[in-house]
């Protein structure tokens, strides 16, 4: 989701956030929200790319958590594509 820090991110973060007097409170009852919501939504994800990709239009899924590495895998993804509909056409 787009804003939404990593979940690796959330955790090496919380003891800081888990020590402000301020948020304790909010932390402790948010945190478990946001966990649950966490799987959920990954499931949720993993069950629509299951239903909807199909093998002539397939999805893959793109971790954007740096833009850089986000376009290789696009860009490799597509050749990858083309790769495989000429050796089709064979």
């Amino acid at each position: 989701m787009p804003g939404e820090l990593p979940m690796k991110s959330q955790i090496r973060r919380e003891p800081t956030r888990r020590n402000a007097d301020s948020r304790r409170a909010r932390t402790m009852s948010v945190q478990r929200t946001d966990e649950l919501s966490y799987r959920y939504y990954e499931r949720a994800v993993c069950n629509v790319v299951d239903r909807i990709s199909t093998r002539i239009a397939p999805w893959t899924l793109v971790e954007a958590n740096s833009k850089y590495c986000a376009r290789i895998k696009v860009l490799k993804t597509i050749c990858q594509a083309l790769e495989d509909g000429l050796e089709r056409q064979k």
